[in-house]
């Protein structure tokens, strides 16, 4: 956290945020101890969806600028790995020069689709298998809560507000990212089998819908 944002959140009267996560972080940063956790909700379109996994080419998703802090580095040495080379890691984001340097050696099963309207981004999580966040910090990735509603299991870091939606082998898995071998694990048990992803995917969808809706 920069010093600026220290100072501002010191002095500011009241405090939100939308994830345990990001809480106990502007705690321990500021010293206050008054930070009010406030639920986001998403647009009432992610909650129209209806989920329609591609079994012929089965990809995962990422969502995100495509940078050092969401962890592309890490997201192409995953995808680079053999046991994975038969699947698809589709890129949606504005590229970073830190991320070009990695498009330039990614394998040629990964697709960098660069920026997306809503309605295409929507498309996307509809077919994809799971939604992957190899991120370093992010106070609650809104993808994340999309991707919960639709129903798409999600693979993500430890290092986010993101965690609160997951619960480890039920509806995704959260890897270290200092640990490859375990997002291909994990990745493979959700391509493998066609059920898989489905029930994965509802394991506490409708009580994630009840708490996002606008």
């Amino acid at each position: 956290m920069a010093l600026i944002e220290k100072v501002v959140l010191r002095k500011a009267q009241i405090v939100t945020t939308e994830s345990a996560w990001a809480k106990a972080q502007i705690e321990t940063a500021t010293g206050r101890q008054d930070v009010r956790l406030v639920e986001y909700g998403i647009p009432q379109r992610f909650f129209e969806v209806e989920r329609c996994p591609d079994f012929k080419n089965p990809y995962a998703l990422l969502v995100g600028t495509v940078d050092y802090r969401k962890g592309i580095d890490v997201a192409v040495q995953i995808f680079s790995r053999p046991g994975l080379k038969r699947y698809s890691l589709k890129v949606v984001g504005g590229i970073s020069p830190f991320g070009e340097r990695w498009k330039k050696n990614s394998p040629p099963n990964i697709e960098w689709l660069g920026r997306k309207t809503q309605d295409e981004i929507v498309h996307l999580l509809k077919g994809a298998h799971c939604l992957i966040l190899p991120t370093r910090a992010d106070v609650c990735a809104n993808v994340v809560k999309e991707a919960r509603v639709i129903g798409l299991p999600v693979v993500a870091s430890p290092n986010g507000g993101h965690v609160q939606y997951i619960q480890h082998g039920k509806n995704g898995f959260i890897c270290d990212l200092n640990s490859p071998e375990s997002w291909e694990k994990a990745l493979l048990g959700i391509v493998h089998e066609p059920t898989t992803t489905t029930q994965m995917g509802n394991f506490l969808r409708d009580e994630h819908r009840n708490l996002l809706i606008s």
